[in-house]
């Protein structure tokens, strides 16, 4: 299955093709009973390639062109980095189970002095070059409460992220970590495998310093836009992605509903809550927007734009159907509307809905050697668009192709602008989301989703760890969640909602990005 999921485009397109042939509509009785004649040919369409955004460091710039990609060698130093220096925090490793990764306290130090480098070398902070470092118990909640008791008695004040080395890749493992940190102690974490830890490549390194920065309020990278403080915009604007996942199967487990929030006036950084959404609803409902929105938008306008409220909102939101796009205008932006008014009397801010889907069969092949339009695997180069043919004959909608697929056939995002207040022009609205896909966070390539979208995937994600459940219960989902959770579900009771951050107004997790 996993090879026929990474079928190169010539492959893919040749497999079709000989399926095409295998119908045989030209012989098909039926179509020439009633008529009907099916063109077995593919569409062609005109698609054009949006200019690559220049990543923008601090003292320092990246021209990707069409590859897609770049690094953070030199070393590039982070756009912006922890603004508090590092002073209280501490590695944790836990005991390699048999069969699994070993590694001592020695490695540890070592793998320490090379982290503090490789994080120094792009202008992070660090004021304590020898955290507490704790061999945990085997547990990972015991483990988690050690390293935080111990760190937290060692500076006389809370932490301000703790790193945990673990010996395998045991999904249940680790969300117990993040479950413990978060639900129970409010503490910033970032989890490393011991093989990689005692290797210390730096490339490795950057990537988690990527990570670790911005769960420290820094970020890597910016896209270089017309307005230097504002980014694309030209007056002050709220970005928001949303997105509703849904349990695997008919089982017990709730939707969760997913909200992010700009922590920024260019759309870098963003804030994220979570909450449960029902059992397979995908509309947010009304009291989530309000919960989980209001306090992110009220962040920004107090903390991001000088108690002044926005003029513009953008609202990005992911895996609804066709068929619900009116449900979105109708109750999402009308509760969205409705919870603004009730907390800023008179504000009527401009909304642009824009729906962003990945669940569809459209697939672009460029043409046999066309070395402008394809990559060296044969899918579109980054930014390639498609408005045309294939989209709504009325509606605004495109198809756009902004990453480079390292394996497989790329599969383009549909985006369909379901309103504009603002007025937007096409292209700038084009430019805006694929410039966008350039500052994702702990990457060094454009993802193929807008930001605030995938983000808020990320944090649903996570945030089903966050279930008031015990963990005798097990994994709530991936490959290792028992068989015995998919039950049907008969219940019609609401579900019960998620555990609460741990000491939210001293950890301040509640506005930092503690998905990525």
């Amino acid at each position: 299955m996993i090879k026929y999921a990474v079928t190169r485009p010539f492959q893919r397109m040749t497999d079709i093709e000989a399926g095409i042939k295998k119908l045989d509509w030209a012989g098909d009785k039926m179509l020439k009973t009633y008529g009907l004649t099916i063109d077995p040919n593919m569409i062609e369409t005109q698609a054009r390639v949006l200019p690559a955004p220049v990543v923008q460091f601090q003292g320092s710039t990246a021209s990707p062109g069409t590859s897609g990609r770049w690094d953070l060698k030199g070393p590039r130093k982070f756009l912006t980095v922890n603004p508090e220096p590092l002073k209280a925090w501490g590695v944790a490793y836990y005991p390699g189970r048999p069969a699994t990764t070993q590694i001592d306290k020695a490695s540890v130090q070592n793998f320490v002095r090379e982290f503090i480098r490789a994080y120094q070398n792009h202008g992070g902070r660090v004021e304590n070059k020898t955290p507490i470092i704790i061999q945990a118990q085997t547990d990972a909640a015991k483990g988690v409460e050690e390293a935080w008791t111990k760190c937290k008695n060692a500076f006389n004040m809370r932490p301000q992220i703790i790193v945990f080395i673990l010996s395998d890749r045991n999904g249940f493992h680790y969300l117990r970590v993040k479950k413990s940190a978060d639900c129970r102690f409010g503490i910033m974490t970032q989890c490393v495998q011991a093989a990689h830890c005692l290797k210390s490549a730096p490339q490795y390194l950057s990537n988690v310093c990527m990570k670790f920065n911005a769960k420290l309020g820094g970020s890597t990278s910016r896209i270089a836009g017309k307005h230097p403080q504002l980014g694309h915009f030209n007056t002050p604007t709220l970005i928001i992605g949303a997105d509703v996942s849904h349990p695997p199967g008919m089982t017990e487990q709730p939707s969760m509903a997913a909200i992010t929030v700009s922590l920024d006036k260019i759309g870098v950084r963003y804030a994220a809550a979570c909450e449960t959404n029902g059992r397979r609803r995908e509309i947010i409902s009304p009291r989530n927007i309000h919960e989980l929105a209001i306090p992110l938008i009220r962040n920004w306008v107090d903390n991001v734009n000088g108690k002044v409220l926005p003029n513009h909102i953008y609202y990005f939101r992911d895996g609804v159907s066709e068929a619900q796009y009116h449900h979105v205008l109708q109750q999402e932006l009308r509760d969205f509307r409705h919870a603004c008014r009730e907390e800023w009397p008179g504000w009527v801010p401009k909304f642009v809905v824009i729906v962003a889907s990945k669940r569809h069969h459209i697939r672009f092949f460029p043409k046999p050697n066309d070395r402008l339009a394809a990559d060296r695997n044969g899918n579109p180069v980054p930014g390639t668009l498609v408005e045309r043919d294939v989209t709504h004959p009325t509606e605004n909608d495109f198809y756009l192709c902004s990453h480079s697929a390292i394996q497989g056939t790329a599969r383009p995002v549909h985006y369909h602008v379901l309103l504009d207040e603002v007025g937007i022009p096409t292209n700038s609205l084009h430019a805006m989301i694929y410039e966008q896909c350039y500052a994702y966070i702990r990457s060094t390539t454009p993802v193929s989703l807008h930001p605030a979208i995938y983000y808020a995937h990320l944090a649903s994600n996570r945030a089903r760890h966050h279930e008031n459940v015990p963990a005798s219960s097990g994994p709530r989902s991936g490959p290792e969640m028992k068989k015995a959770a998919y039950k049907l579900d008969k219940s019609t009771a609401e579900p019960a909602p998620l555990l609460s951050w741990a000491d939210v107004e001293k950890s301040g997790m509640d506005t930092a990005m503690w998905y990525i």
